[in-house]
């Protein structure tokens, strides 16, 4: 007498990852940077000898994110808070984050990253032009007026670095009817006054 004794196989489990989408698709900071969170839709399906036997939602735990090269302006933090600094320079910035799924890293997705560029501006000020009043003989003579003010550098309206105003910063106007005065840089030249009557101008 023979007893058959029989034991199925343990079923075979396997998992299908499928990374559905990233939102938002493209991250875009102003100047000043900040924070925004990505989320992602997916699932795991676990399959039982090839036949789906359950699915689960895939969570930002689940995925790995990634910078582009060059990208140290953007801190990701595991919860998927993408930060970007301030950008104190004059030209925008990008990067591409690459979102991957953990156990099946050929399920990724792309979000490409752009910073608005940083805004420089120069600011001019004139304090005092010397002497405020010129005279010239009648034979006509060249005299020289200084300047004093300030050039102001900023970026994103944050000083970062001033100087003295010079001659080479300003245009000096003679007007209408002034053709007998020459200017050249900081030097006013008056030709002779030949007319029998006083000039008068304004620069």
């Amino acid at each position: 007498t023979y007893l058959t004794v029989m034991q199925p196989a343990a079923p075979t489990i396997s998992h299908v990852y499928a990374l559905i989408s990233v939102s938002p698709e493209t991250l875009t900071f102003e100047v000043a940077g900040g924070s925004q969170t990505l989320s992602i839709a997916g699932t795991d399906t676990e399959m039982q000898n090839g036949t789906p036997s359950k699915t689960t939602p895939l969570t930002i735990a689940d995925v790995t994110i990634t910078k582009s090269a060059g990208a140290d302006w953007l801190t990701v933090a595991a919860d998927g808070t993408v930060t970007a600094a301030k950008n104190t320079t004059t030209e925008a910035r990008a990067a591409v984050l690459t979102i991957s799924v953990n156990a099946d890293a050929k399920q990724t997705k792309s979000v490409p990253v752009l910073q608005q560029a940083g805004q420089a501006t120069t600011e001019y000020s004139i304090t005092s032009v010397t002497p405020s009043a010129i005279s010239f003989n009648g034979n006509g003579e060249s005299k020289t007026i200084s300047v004093a003010g300030t050039v102001v550098n900023k970026m994103n309206g944050k000083e970062v670095s001033r100087r003295n105003l010079s001659l080479s910063d300003i245009t000096v106007d003679k007007g209408a009817g002034a053709d007998w005065l020459t200017v050249s840089g900081g030097t006013i030249t008056a030709t002779a006054n030949n007319t029998g009557r006083a000039r008068q101008a304004t620069l």
